[in-house]
């Protein structure tokens, strides 16, 4: 057969295209024979966004019946089969798609699909990320009421390469998953910063002689208070999934030891527990998604942080050094960044020891004062930048409401005074008083 056309129209399965059969070949069919079949395929769909050509080529062997005059039962194997697509689905370009079957085998009196040696090689360029491949080999099954398997291999992308496995089962009848995933490294900075960048789009000559917004600005209007903030992946979860991932990098920030459990019922995702080292340090606690209320919570602890570290990363400062723990009860939610900032609540408290704070040093500062009250004025001098007051100890709690945290209970320790206060600051307006 060759040039056989489907037209799909699904509206209420979100379903539409076409898919066209430009070759398939077969030779004799029948029990106990083994047949090569060829197959060739063009994939149009509008919905989901599939475009692309299939190919298949394998051995088809029917089951004869177990004793002469016996009922027929299906039952078919394949040799080894080779399935490939190339295209794009959902954005994302498929330089190659492929997946490679050895002792594969159906029967129809169980029902029961068995993948005994299945390959899957994939090299793909998602939207805004860089080309990366990921090989894969194991088992798999499939049945009526349940979907299992069992796989390992290997993922290669710009700043990732390293082992990957997955295992689990999926239950048809309920939609719930329980899997298990392991990845060595995630470095999500790298991936962005290989992304292919977009040709620059053609102007005409009206368009060029108007005045260009400034980077800067756009940028930051882009990336503002207005950015929307979509938790819907978070309903897409039914069941548990057990993720445990060497090293993640985002945003400059390096994670390793991550481990985190995740719990979904189509209504709210928990990630309980997580735990993970960052700073020195060690992170745990556990935290719950809301999708439709878009309301987000979390308890952690961290431990052994040091501070100066987290502070440069998070906000290109360092003022304060120092080995610390910290504790975080919070809740917030909205449809924006600015509304998470403006509506986050909780508490929080800090613990630094064995730290300091840079800018000034009040002991020196008071060496200095006596002798210029001594008229020692050549000793005196400014205070710099380098200068830092160690103490022993700074210690505060934080009570937040409305995204402003304040502390009355503000306390530094070092060999030379004790500095109490208290004070507040507000994250929406970026602002410490």
């Amino acid at each position: 057969m060759q040039d056989v056309a489907l037209r799909v129209q699904d509206t209420l399965g979100g379903v539409a295209g076409s898919l066209t059969l430009t070759k398939l070949t077969a030779g004799r069919i029948a029990p106990g024979v083994e047949t090569p079949v060829e197959l060739q395929a063009q994939l149009d769909f509008a919905q989901p966004a599939v475009q692309g050509e299939l190919r298949d080529n394998t051995l088809v062997r029917l089951a004869e019946p177990a004793t002469a005059g016996a009922p027929a039962t299906l039952g078919v194997t394949l040799g080894e089969s080779k399935l490939a697509f190339v295209g794009t689905a959902g954005g994302t370009r498929f330089g190659r798609a492929e997946i490679a079957l050895a002792g594969t085998a159906y029967t129809a009196e169980s029902r029961k699909l068995e993948l005994q040696k299945l390959k899957l090689a994939l090299d793909v360029t998602p939207p805004d990320l860089a080309a990366q491949s990921l090989t894969l080999e194991g088992t798999a099954s499939a049945s009526p009421k349940l979907l299992a398997w069992d796989l390992q291999g290997r993922w290669r992308a710009p700043g990732n390469d390293g082992p990957v496995s997955t295992s689990g089962r999926y239950a048809l009848d309920s939609g719930t998953v329980t899997a298990k995933a392991q990845l060595q490294s995630l470095d999500v900075d790298a991936l962005r910063a290989g992304a292919p960048q977009a040709p620059a789009a053609t102007t005409s000559s009206a368009s060029a002689s108007a005045p260009a917004a400034p980077a800067g600005k756009t940028a930051a209007a882009a990336s503002g208070d207005n950015t929307p903030v979509d938790l819907s992946a978070a309903a897409a979860l039914k069941g548990t999934v057990d993720a445990t991932l060497g090293t993640l990098v985002a945003n400059g920030i390096r994670f390793s030891d991550m481990h985190v459990v995740l719990k979904g019922d189509g209504r709210t995702l928990d990630a309980a527990p997580f735990s993970a080292k960052v700073w020195n340090g060690q992170i745990q606690g556990r935290a719950q998604v809301q999708p439709a209320a878009r309301r987000l919570s979390l308890v952690a602890e961290a431990t052994g942080i040091r501070i100066e570290q987290a502070l440069k990363d998070v906000s290109g400062r360092d003022t304060v050094q120092g080995v610390g723990r910290l504790e975080l009860d919070l809740t917030t939610g909205g449809q924006t960044v600015g509304q998470l900032k403006s509506h986050l609540a909780g508490r929080a408290a800090l613990q630094l020891r064995d730290g300091a704070v840079k800018g000034f040093n009040l002991a020196e500062l008071g060496r200095k004062a006596k002798a210029a009250l001594a008229l020692k004025k050549d000793d005196f001098e400014k205070a710099s930048a380098t200068e830092k007051t160690d103490f022993s100890e700074i210690s505060a709690s934080f009570a937040i409401a409305n995204g402003v945290a304040r502390s009355s209970d503000l306390a530094a320790k070092s060999p030379y005074l004790r500095v109490t206060g208290e004070g507040a600051i507000d994250i929406p307006r970026s602002a410490i008083d």
